[in-house]
């Protein structure tokens, strides 16, 4: 099998939408160039299907001592910016 790792950035906002191939799987979120970055992994096997079969990807980031409504999902990782003085943790909402 091959494939291929993908790249988004994210904002830092509390609930994004990312739309990538159906059934990518997420490998982690760590910071680049002061912006935080998605990175998953797609089955090139399928990347025809997975080209037309794009989803919508639910992205939740909550930062440390934030209040949180309601399950946001499974956790991906944490990163921090500002020298370390803001502190966030992804969750991935699942495909939409």
């Amino acid at each position: 099998m091959k494939y291929t790792i993908y790249k988004y950035e994210l904002m830092i906002c509390q609930s994004q939408i990312i739309h990538m191939p159906k059934g990518a799987e997420i490998l982690t979120i760590q910071v680049q160039r002061s912006k935080p970055q998605l990175w998953v992994l797609i089955n090139c096997n399928d990347q025809m299907e997975a080209s037309r079969a794009m989803v919508k990807r639910k992205i939740c980031i909550e930062g440390t001592g934030h209040k949180i409504a309601s399950y946001p999902g499974a956790y991906i990782n944490t990163f921090q910016i500002s020298n370390g003085d803001l502190v966030y943790h992804v969750f991935d909402g699942g495909e939409e």
